[in-house]
């Protein structure tokens, strides 16, 4: 199997269980990769930094989309960035595999928590780090496209969420050239 994930969540570089679960994923041909904490650089302008965070998030968005399941690594709290990018899978009817029961944020908006809420009970929700590497060889084999039964205005809303995620970037982005 050659395919490729995505994985959200509290992303930390020396996360060693996160470190297990992309290695054990690699054994069975599939490349999980996972949001970068933009790293100060002194020798990258202001307006590199605002234009390479765009490109990440659009290259992000676009690996979502295209994958064949989304993992939601969750030993911190879901925030509005994660909770965004779980509900952007959702609305690809991208099947979540979810690391552990949530924590929400309290800066998460309701919406955004609701409709994870919601939708739970369609998520597999297993302690991925801790299978066997055949173990998860089969649960990841048996992984299908879901329907999550979202509404017409819940897809309009996430929609506009992704699309409003990104206006703010292009903007931030597009004011530094203004402010020179």
């Amino acid at each position: 199997m050659i395919a490729a994930t995505q994985i959200s969540g509290n992303i930390r570089p020396d996360n060693q269980t996160l470190d297990v679960l992309i290695s054990t994923l690699g054994q069975f041909g599939i490349n999980a990769t996972y949001p970068s904490v933009d790293e100060p650089s002194f020798y990258v302008s202001d307006e590199h930094l605002a234009w390479r965070h765009y490109d990440k998030e659009l290259a992000l968005y676009e690996a979502i989309a295209s994958s064949p399941f989304h993992i939601v690594f969750n030993d911190g709290e879901i925030t509005e960035d994660i909770g965004r990018q779980v509900l952007y899978a959702m609305a690809k009817s991208c099947p979540i595999l979810m690391t552990g029961v949530p924590t929400f944020a309290s800066t998460l908006s309701p919406f955004t928590r609701d409709i994870i809420v919601a939708h739970m009970p369609q998520f597999h929700s297993i302690s991925l780090p801790h299978l066997e590497p055949q173990e998860m060889k089969s649960l990841i084999n048996d992984i299908t496209t879901r329907d999550y039964g979202l509404t017409k205005n819940e897809r309009t809303l996430i929609q506009s969420r992704v699309k409003a995620h990104f206006r703010k970037l292009l903007d931030q982005a597009q004011n530094i050239y203004v402010k020179k």
